[in-house]
C-alpha cells in the first residue's frame, strides 16, 4: 500500500529483506482472519434471511464491529505516529455500513413479528 512507504519513510526496495517479511506475514496473517470474518458474516445473513432467527442481526453486529474497530485502531495508531495516511474513512464507511445493516434487520424482525 503507497501509505505505508510514507509511514516508513522509505521505498518499498530500500527496507530490509527481513522487515518485508515479516510485514507480508502479518498482513497476510490479519487478511485470513478478515476474510473469514466477511465470509462468516455472509453467511450468517443468508441464514437470517431464511430463518429470521433473532440473535443473528446481533451477532453480525458484535463480529463486524470488534473487527473493524480493531482495523480503524490499526490505522490511528499509523495515522498518528507515522508520516503514512491510511485509508482509515474506508473502515469508518464499513462500519456504518454494518450499523445500517443491523438497523434493516431489526426491521425485518419487527416486520416478521407484526405480520
Amino acid at each position: 500500500m503507497p501509505y505505508h512507504s510514507e509511514a516508513v519513510s522509505l521505498k518499498w526496495e530500500e527496507v530490509d529483506k527481513n522487515i518485508q517479511y515479516l510485514i507480508l506475514a502479518l498482513m497476510r496473517a490479519v487478511s485470513g482472519g478478515m476474510i473469514l470474518a466477511g465470509f462468516i458474516i455472509i453467511w450468517l445473513q443468508i441464514k437470517f434471511n431464511k430463518t429470521k432467527l433473532t440473535w443473528i442481526p446481533l451477532l453480525i453486529l458484535i463480529a463486524g464491529t470488534i473487527v473493524g474497530l480493531t482495523s480503524l485502531y490499526a490505522t490511528i495508531i499509523v495515522q498518528t505516529n507515522t508520516p503514512g495516511k491510511p485509508p482509515s474513512f474506508l473502515v469508518v464507511a464499513c462500519l456504518v455500513g454494518l450499523l445500517i445493516g443491523y438497523i434493516f434487520n431489526l426491521k425485518s424482525i419487527n416486520k416478521n413479528s407484526i405480520n
